[in-house]
């Protein structure tokens, strides 16, 4: 899986969605993730659209948790550069809402 470029890996996990198939299309996210931020940085809208459907993955797999803290990743990495394409900072913030727990930690102000 290494071996194919970021935009293949999204695609190829974007598939693995639609079959139900979340813990492989997490590793390939993740995957895909490690190349756009080498190429591009963190703050590539790229970098962040892929972080925030590994959040979503980990939220279909029951780690809440661990998916919030990569939602807040996405939403302090997409407000830092500015960039208004999907998923935009307010698209982030409704997801993170969704998973937060009542009371937690939360950057949404």
């Amino acid at each position: 899986m290494r071996r194919y470029p970021p935009e293949v890996l999204q695609k190829l996990a974007d598939s693995w969605i639609a079959e139900k198939r979340i813990e492989d299309a997490l590793t390939a996210y993740t995957v895909a993730e490690r190349k756009y931020n080498s190429r591009s940085g963190r703050e590539n809208p790229h970098s962040v659209g892929v972080r925030a459907r590994r959040a979503w993955c980990l939220v279909q797999l029951g780690r809440d948790a661990e998916g919030a803290q990569l939602y807040r990743d996405a939403l302090a990495a997409k407000r830092q550069s500015g960039d208004r394409e999907p998923p935009t900072a307010q698209m982030l913030m409704e997801s993170l809402r969704a998973v937060e727990p009542p009371g937690g930690a939360s950057p949404l102000k």
